[in-house]
């Protein structure tokens, strides 16, 4: 079966996607969100998201283009293109990169436009979708700030589930995220717009992350855990049941984050403590 989005959007996580054992992915209908917006309705085959415009019958694969062109960004193209290529249900374009140096193309895949040429380029294609991957942890609040300047529209972010992934029926992930391969999201846990969940990271049940958050490969982030925008989490990170944490921290790599955070503290180690405590 397939099922299409229906609903009044009254939360900022509009999207509910869940794994079904069957050959579409699901995604879920309710009051609270919906993934219905400028004429078209998201579709979902596999795991990776299908948009059909409303001008005809036929659906519309989505087609990516990734911001960025470094670290992050080039493991999600490979993996976009593995699920492409598995899957047949989404297709990869190519980066919008403003480095010059790097030529016409990264890892075979090429070079498109700059970054803020890419939503001019494109405007007119409603097909074409964007995800953003410019993330470094050091600069991630101008990072933001960059994306937003770009003025792509909220409902022109893709976000992509790799297949291997798992995704709770009841969870929700919001615009512009990348979730790689093996990752695993539980019950009830809420996954904010522009969020990067790496390979093997698991976000457990009634868990909330918030904007642009980035979590990398091997990460643990444990139930009821309430977490705000713009957080870099490094490798292997633990974080503990019921804590909250605030914006824009910053948490080393192998850290066993047992206690909440504020605002832009940076911690590490095991128990993770404060850099400059």
């Amino acid at each position: 079966r397939l099922y299409l989005v229906t609903g009044v959007q009254t939360c900022a996580l509009p999207i509910c996607i869940g794994n079904v054992r069957t050959r579409y992915h699901r995604i879920s209908n309710g009051a609270k969100y919906t993934a219905v917006t400028c004429g078209s309705a998201l579709w979902g085959k596999g795991n990776a998201l299908y948009s059909k415009v409303h001008t005809g019958l036929e659906e519309v694969m989505d087609k990516i283009v990734i911001i960025g062109g470094k670290g992050g960004a080039v493991s999600l193209a490979e993996q976009i293109y593995d699920t492409q290529l598995k899957m047949g249900n989404i297709e990869f374009l190519g980066f919008a990169f403003d480095d010059e140096s790097f030529g016409k193309e990264i890892n075979g895949f090429p070079i498109l436009c700059k970054t803020y040429d890419a939503y001019k380029i494109y405007e007119l294609y409603p097909d074409v979708k964007f995800i953003f991957q410019l993330y470094r942890r050091d600069l991630i609040k101008e990072r933001v700030e960059l994306l937003h300047s770009y003025g792509i529209p909220r409902e022109r972010f893709a976000t992509f589930i790799h297949h291997s992934a798992y995704v709770a029926k009841s969870a929700k992930v919001g615009y512009g995220c990348a979730l790689m391969a093996n990752v695993v999201v539980n019950y009830n846990a809420c996954i904010g717009d522009c969020t990067t969940l790496m390979s093997n990271s698991l976000v457990e049940h009634d868990t909330f992350l918030g904007q642009y958050n980035y979590v990398a490969a091997h990460t643990a982030i444990g139930s009821n855990v309430h977490i705000g925008n713009g957080n870099f989490m490094g490798l292997n990170t633990s974080v503990n049941n019921c804590i909250k944490i605030g914006d824009y921290n910053f948490i080393g790599m192998a850290s066993n984050l047992i206690k909440g955070l504020g605002n832009y503290e940076m911690v590490y180690g095991n128990p993770a403590r404060n850099v400059n405590a």
